[in-house]
């Protein structure tokens, strides 16, 4: 039974989000990696793909760099939601 909370992401949209993501994770990468990204642009990037999806072009590490540049704490509740 579909969960009356839960709302259907149209194809078109996640497609977008994906290509969003990518695009970003490319241009932090190249300013200096994952790892070494500002606070808000590792925020704004993992609770886009927290949303929508992780892009299969994401690795395990690109995760962890981001929840530690995040300030994952702050944002804990959004993520446990998505």
């Amino acid at each position: 039974m579909p969960d009356p909370g839960e709302h259907k992401i149209k194809s078109f949209v996640k497609d977008e989000a994906e290509t969003a993501a990518i695009t970003w994770r490319k241009r932090l990468m190249g300013e200096g990696g994952l790892a070494t990204a500002e606070k808000m642009d590792a925020r704004g990037l993992l609770l886009l793909i927290a949303g929508f999806g992780i892009p299969s072009k994401f690795r395990s590490l690109d995760l962890l760099d981001l929840i530690r540049q995040s300030g994952s704490n702050e944002i804990a509740g959004a993520l446990r939601r998505s």
